[in-house]
């Protein structure tokens, strides 16, 4: 999933893989997609992903009118309704975005369908939308309000405006879906600081430490803090190696 550009997936919530023979293809409803082969092709993912991303647009005027002013839509399957059409082109401009043609929308090639990659352009502003961040270097923070967020979307860290450090599984940051937190509570303004030192340190808006890991001394004047995929937190040195953890590691996400 995470070959799907992230302006697509952002919006898909969660991915189910069901056993061949269960169910036919691949499908989407709301931001859940499913899917029923073993072999499926990224542009599958892409498609279904893109659902999620439509966000009502296929609906508009203005895509119906990109669609109709065109004369040809990426494949028969384009032609099925507005819906599957706005998802394959999706499809081509991911293909484009990876060739880097999508500011000239893929020359004389696609010239057929200019109107629905230019609409599509405006939706994803595909290469604009940066995917959220899942590290921070020695020497940078995160301020308050600030997060990260895993490669795969499933966690995510945030400093909250009381001072709190939360790790939560699922983007909903609702206190049944925290996996670990510092209980740091002070008045703000806040930040919290991967210092050189080795040091992750959480500090109030008198400039003190409200939360320490106390693991000053390492060397990692050029190591990073790590939101992994498996939910865990990990502080690694210079030498890639942990020195320290949250200990969050593979929480089957996820939660509501």
């Amino acid at each position: 999933m995470g070959r799907v550009p992230y302006p697509i997936r952002r919006h898909n919530r969660a991915m189910i893989s069901a056993t061949a023979g269960t169910c036919g293809g691949a499908g989407s409803s709301g931001d859940v997609s499913l899917y029923c082969h073993p072999d499926m092709h990224i542009s599958v993912f892409i498609h279904e992903s893109a659902h999620s991303a439509d966000r009502g647009t296929s609906g508009t005027s203005d895509w119906h009118s990109a669609v109709q002013q065109d004369s040809c839509v990426p494949d028969p399957y384009g032609n099925s309704n507005y819906a599957d059409n706005f998802a394959q082109v999706a499809v081509l401009w991911t293909h484009l975005v990876g060739e880097r043609q999508h500011n000239n929308l893929g020359g004389d090639q696609f010239v057929c369908m200019k109107n629905q990659l230019q609409q599509i352009s405006r939706v994803l502003d595909a290469w604009r939308i940066q995917a959220p961040r899942n590290t921070l270097q020695a020497g940078q923070q995160l301020e308050q309000d600030e997060a990260l967020t895993s490669p795969n979307g499933a966690y995510r860290l945030v400093l909250q405006v009381d001072g709190n450090l939360v790790l939560y599984v699922s983007e909903n940051t609702l206190p049944a879906n925290a996996l670990w937190t510092t209980g740091s509570f002070r008045r703000g303004p806040h930040r919290f600081e991967v210092q050189r030192d080795g040091n992750l340190v959480i500090y109030d808006g008198n400039n003190q430490p409200s939360w320490a890991s106390n693991t000053h001394g390492q060397s990692a004047n050029h190591g990073h803090l790590a939101l992994q995929d498996d939910g865990n937190l990990v502080f690694y040195d210079n030498n890639h190696q942990p020195i320290w953890a949250s200990n969050t590691c593979c929480f089957i996400a996820p939660r509501v």
